[in-house]
């Protein structure tokens, strides 16, 4: 309805007009920034979770490398080992012959854990935690270039002819 000068209630009816387009207009902006900040709230927190999770999944991973290194091995352990150096042969063979880098470094990986872990049962020695602290960094140290070698080999789409 029009407004009309001449009709008493033109001023309420304009008063409401105007702030029903106010109250939309708040409405679709507050909602907008509450939801802009949320997104900022919760990546902030997402990305410092992220970051936490990866520091201590490295510490983990370097303290599980220093426990398998002087694992005082027994009979069944030692069979266990060499169980998980036979997997490692195994998944390095299948990526082999389906020609998929990524199952054969993998492969070359776990057998490399469970071959270097034999060959140290088989000849007797033992290693103290000493040796095991650097080896572990090592290790670590080494799966994170291999890690980055795979990442920067996927950075381009391959081009097509």
């Amino acid at each position: 309805m029009a407004f009309n000068p001449l009709h008493p209630s033109w001023p309420k009816q304009a008063a409401d007009a105007i702030d029903a387009v106010v109250q939309k207009v708040r409405s679709t902006v507050t909602t907008r920034a509450v939801q802009a900040t949320n997104v900022v709230v919760y990546g902030l927190l997402v990305i410092f979770a992220a970051l936490v999770a990866a520091v201590l999944g490295c510490v983990a991973s370097a303290r599980a490398v220093q426990i398998y290194l002087t694992w005082q091995l027994g009979t069944p352990a030692a069979w266990i080992v060499g169980s998980v150096a036979l997997v490692g042969v195994l998944i390095a063979l299948i990526g082999l012959i389906k020609s998929q880098k990524l199952s054969m470094l993998l492969g070359a990986v776990v057998l490399a854990f469970g071959g270097a872990r034999w060959a140290i049962h088989a000849g007797d020695a033992v290693i103290d935690h000493d040796t095991a602290v650097w080896i572990s960094y090592l290790v670590v140290g080494g799966l994170f270039v291999v890690a980055g070698s795979f990442l920067m080999a996927k950075r381009h789409a391959p081009v097509e002819k």
